[in-house]
């Protein structure tokens, strides 16, 4: 066992040799004790030098204490916020943009030019020959825009023109019949601007509510036959049970009337009151 400090200063003062308390001892002092105690010589020598310097006493002989972990700081949440945030938030999978198959623009081009005829009435040479373009228009128009900036821009409105039509062909024609009674003359009056135009509006929407309906045209027309028989039917029975006189025919029916409408869709200007 190596020889402590303390055995060695009691030895030197007993040798009568001034010895400081503190402090590094001599290596001729700690010389003098090994050769006098052989014993421990050879464990003396391996006893850690001390740091040069240092303080030393009595209790330095002790087992040392190995160092304390340094405690960690405790993380505040304002501070964690001020460096944005309590926590790195993971990163979310981006989302795959959605895309659409390309739909061909050359309907949505020829209801265009079919649209300018109608708007064009007002010039009859015009409207005529914009009439005349709009199938071919819709044809050469198609392949010329393919993928370009203006096919970009024409997709959503080709994608959703059969329920724009679809949705213009129902709620149009009702509300313009009216404003065809609301602005109806008086007998003898001319008819004014707004009744003018309330009857191209009617004409327009029925046009597009006959393009709706027309790849279902057999079906159309076997239910307005149906329709109208039943209704008539109707009428029969309600003036049975109120012991009323039997409605008198009408002279179109609605079945007849419908498929006027969705076979031929003649109406024109020229039919409008002028």
């Amino acid at each position: 066992m190596a020889a402590k400090s303390s055995d060695i200063r009691d030895w030197l003062r007993e040798q009568g040799r001034a010895v400081p308390a503190n402090g590094r001892l001599k290596a001729a002092d700690r010389a003098a004790y090994e050769a006098a105690h052989p014993e421990v010589a050879d464990d003396d020598a391996a006893y850690p030098a001390e740091p040069p310097g240092g303080p030393e006493s009595d209790s330095a002989a002790s087992a040392e204490q190995a160092p304390r972990a340094p405690r960690a700081a405790p993380r505040s949440s304002a501070g964690g916020w001020l460096r944005g945030g309590r926590g790195k938030k993971k990163a979310r999978p981006s989302k795959e943009k959605r895309t659409f198959p390309r739909v061909p623009v050359n309907r949505l081009i020829e209801h265009a030019y079919s649209d300018l005829a109608w708007a064009a009435q007002g010039m009859p040479p015009l409207s005529r020959l914009l009439e005349a373009q709009a199938p071919l228009a819709g044809i050469v128009l198609e392949d010329k825009v393919r993928g370009t900036a203006v096919d970009a821009v024409l997709q959503p409105a080709a994608r959703l023109e059969d329920l724009l039509d679809a949705a213009y062909g129902m709620l149009t024609p009702p509300m313009a019949v009216l404003a065809v009674m609301a602005t109806a003359p008086a007998p003898g009056e001319e008819p004014s601007v707004a009744h003018k135009a309330s009857f191209l509006s009617l004409r327009h929407s029925l046009l597009v509510m006959a393009r709706v309906g027309g790849p279902n045209l057999a079906e159309i027309e076997e239910r307005g036959k149906a329709n109208a028989a039943a209704s008539a039917d109707v009428d029969k029975f309600i003036a049975y049970l109120f012991d009323m006189p039997a409605p008198a025919e009408q002279e179109a029916g609605a079945a007849e009337a419908a498929e006027t409408l969705y076979a031929s869709a003649t109406y024109s200007a020229a039919d409008a009151p002028v």
